[in-house]
């Protein structure tokens, strides 16, 4: 009796083929890491997004009724763009554990993407997307760490020449730093990002005490009175609330290092409750005092706690810009693998991956960011110091006898 053979398709789900479901120790592990990585750009956006609505060439009039409509547009983009979209839709797209524009690219097989001008489009918007991403981890760094920076002007008015050279720099710092590897960030600097999002929670939490009446921006019905009553200035407004969202994308490039589960916890249990009390204390604070728009987070904060917060906003700016900075890797190698399963399907090939083991390939990145650490000292330590060590070589090769006997002489010896 022939044995049937199980033939599965090209591109079949690995939550489906290898449920993976992370628990306890693993997933905190996970839990923590995705806080350094994952939401460090939309985690850092409360730095700006509210600000720019209210002040800048196409800021709206601060009035009760703009805040809460603005507000309102802020709550509905967190849940729809990034809690429906990413969390419940596009987080189920993977192409076997992996995410990513290209992943996402990679299961429309050659029959899927037609012909002729079909597949032009969907390989132009594929194109479209990844330079898309490149833009945003261009221009994320530099604004997450500027308006960081910028409450210096708060501590210390004098400081107002100073803020865009500091800003220059530190950004300068993320880039030289590149080669550490998102393992040991994700190692370092998820506490501080737990830090972090506990802190701009507490902040919003007791503004929200002061004027609870700034949470009827939940109901929509102000969201759509603000856009009919402003109209343009209501549209230019709309793509200021939208850096809210801004690091959502990251959620599907690093699903496959991560995990579905990790992440959503994250969102849930702590970055989407963060970001809700945060954004609604800015928007009690503009309800008592309308001059606050000029930086309305960190005047959020006491006087006594302004020097302490803008040293946690400020690290936590720079891990936002490491990973937005390292993101350009995680598309390039998404490209060779996309590039490898091509071949393989030309050739008519399978390629079939193994379960996706969250915390060993955390574990591994960890070893292998070491691994390239010490062998990136071990090359200074041999570029500072080149004389001592080949009088060393030279040493051991005048001492070794081996050194002495020609190749003739070493032949004699083997045959001998």
């Amino acid at each position: 009796m022939s044995e049937s053979k199980e033939v599965s398709p090209p591109f079949e789900s690995a939550t489906a083929r290898y449920p993976v479901a992370p628990r306890g120790r693993t997933l905190l592990l996970l839990f923590v890491g995705a806080l350094g990585i994952v939401y460090g750009d939309i985690g850092t956006s409360p730095l700006y997004a509210l600000r720019v609505c209210f002040s800048g060439q196409h800021a709206v009039p601060v009035e009760p009724q703009n805040i809460l409509g603005v507000l309102s547009l802020i709550f509905w983009t967190l849940v729809l763009v990034v809690g429906l979209k990413y969390h419940a839709w596009i987080l189920r797209l993977d192409n076997r554990g992996e995410g990513g524009i290209l992943a996402l690219l990679g299961i429309l097989g050659p029959e899927s993407r037609g012909a002729g001008m079909g597949r032009r489009t969907m390989l132009l918007l594929g194109v479209l997307g990844v330079a898309l991403f490149y833009g945003d981890g261009i221009m994320t760094p530099a604004i997450s760490v500027l308006s960081a920076v910028e409450g210096l002007e708060l501590v210390a008015p004098v400081t107002e020449r100073v803020v865009v050279p500091i800003s220059v720099a530190l950004v300068a710092a993320v880039f030289v730093h590149q080669r550490r590897g998102t393992a040991r960030i994700s190692r370092a600097f998820g506490p501080l990002m737990f830090l972090w999002f506990a802190t701009i929670a507490v902040l919003g939490a007791v503004g929200i005490a002061k004027r609870p009446e700034v949470l009827a921006a939940v109901d929509p019905r102000h969201a759509v009175r603000f856009l009919a009553r402003n109209s343009l200035e209501g549209f230019f407004a709309l793509g200021f609330v939208f850096l809210v969202a801004t690091g959502g994308e990251a959620l599907y490039a690093d699903m496959g290092r991560f995990g579905k589960r990790p992440m959503r916890a994250g969102w849930f249990a702590l970055v989407f409750p963060a970001l809700f009390l945060n954004y609604f204390g800015q928007g009690a604070l503009l309800l008592g005092d309308p001059t606050a728009a000029r930086n309305p987070f960190y005047l959020l904060a006491p006087s006594w706690a302004m020097a302490p917060l803008l040293v946690l906003a400020t690290v936590a700016a720079l891990i936002a810009a490491r990973h937005a900075t390292g993101r350009s890797v995680v598309v390039c190698s998404e490209h060779a693998h996309s590039s490898v399963e091509k071949d393989a399907r030309m050739l008519g090939m399978e390629l079939r991956k193994a379960p996706v083991d969250h915390e060993l390939r955390m574990r591994s990145d960890i070893a292998l960011d070491d691994a390239a650490e010490a062998q990136h000292r071990r090359r200074r330590t041999r570029a500072g110091r080149p004389r001592r060590a080949s009088a060393a070589y030279s040493a051991t090769a005048s001492s070794s006898p081996c050194t002495s006997t020609g190749r003739g002489d070493r032949a004699k010896a083997t045959t001998s």
